[in-house]
């Protein structure tokens, strides 16, 4: 073969391989050509929505496109789940997400209309928040002992609040009362600011729930927190003690994680793409602080350790659920 042939043969390998690298390549560096829009389960003001709207905000500046966050707090994530699952993989519609819409629904739910890992993308494990045990200041407990007294001494009179069935707040006190042989009624809200609304009223006597949504109410007195979910005391209430070590229930652990999701078949250097600028974002001082202050945890993981953290969760808390006997359908 002649030199010419060798340089057309050459030419025409290098064509094939711009061909083949095209599709993907191109998306990453198209994207985003349009609005992005970070689907939330969360009603507004919870702290899940807020690190969307923070996290959005930055996106929007340093892509240069407009970041809409849109919630959906409805079935206990599900909606908002199956709406992101079925949408274009191109990288222009996320989820952001704490655990139950991918981790405890298909437990509480025979069938759902999306499977949590075959429909999702991971990008990033953004972030851990840890939940406060809290009752109104009414209530006369001051601690976990006091707390599982006073239950034990009016069994199914006091009730408790959550976002919604199989919802963090709801399951963590399942196991609080499967671990301290309690009984409570649950409450169900439809966000977890209607919850709190009621919990400071003194319609519903306690909850978990995340630092970020009660902390104000601690301050001014209306809600009195008596232990952390988490396995260590919190920097923010330093002289809180933990529920484990104060209820003398070793073991109990409660703490949710936020992360960040795509669709299933969104391409690897978008994924790439969206994953680098949130870490990024996530951990600059700015916002490392800011979230730091309402008891985040900030992690930004890879892809690949949120897809572990999605399956050994879902393991988790099926247990949990079996164990609690909760249904939804």
């Amino acid at each position: 073969m002649g030199i010419s042939g060798r340089l057309t043969t050459g030419a025409l390998c290098l064509s094939i391989a711009v061909l083949v690298m095209t599709p993907s390549g191109a998306a990453a560096q198209a994207f985003p050509n349009k609005p992005v829009r970070i689907v939330v389960h969360t009603g507004t003001g919870s702290v899940i929505d807020l690190l969307a709207r923070v996290l959005g905000e930055k996106l929007s500046a340093s892509w240069g496109q407009q970041v809409i966050v849109e919630n959906k707090p409805a079935a206990g994530g599900m909606v908002a789940a199956d709406s992101v699952a079925k949408s274009a993989p191109d990288g222009h519609t996320l989820f952001l997400s704490a655990e139950t819409p991918i981790t405890v629904l298909p437990s509480l739910h025979s069938k759902l209309p999306y499977d949590p890992i075959r429909d999702f993308a991971p990008v990033s494990l953004l972030a851990r928040i840890h939940y406060v045990l809290v009752v109104n200041a009414l209530l006369p407990v001051n601690s976990v002992p006091e707390l599982i007294a006073y239950l034990r001494a009016n069994p199914g009179k006091v009730n408790f609040g959550s976002p919604g069935n199989g919802m963090g707040h709801h399951l963590g006190m399942e196991l609080f009362k499967s671990m301290a042989k309690v009984d409570a009624v649950h409450v169900p809200y439809k966000t977890n600011a209607a919850a709190v609304t009621d919990l400071v009223a003194n319609q519903i006597s306690m909850m978990f729930n995340s630092l970020g949504m009660v902390q104000p109410h601690i301050k001014a007195g209306k809600l009195r927190p008596i232990a952390v979910g988490w396995s260590s005391p919190v920097a923010q209430l330093p002289d809180l003690p933990t529920v484990a070590q104060s209820g003398n229930l070793p073991g109990f652990e409660l703490v949710t994680w936020v992360g960040l999701f795509a669709p299933a078949a969104t391409p690897p250097e978008v994924i790439g793409k969206i994953h680098a600028e949130s870490v990024r974002l996530i951990k600059t001082p700015e916002l490392t602080d800011r979230f730091t202050a309402l008891a985040f945890e900030i992690v930004g993981s890879t892809p690949a350790e949120l897809r572990e953290v999605v399956r050994t969760d879902g393991q988790k808390w099926g247990q949990i659920v079996r164990q609690s006997g909760a249904r939804i359908d």
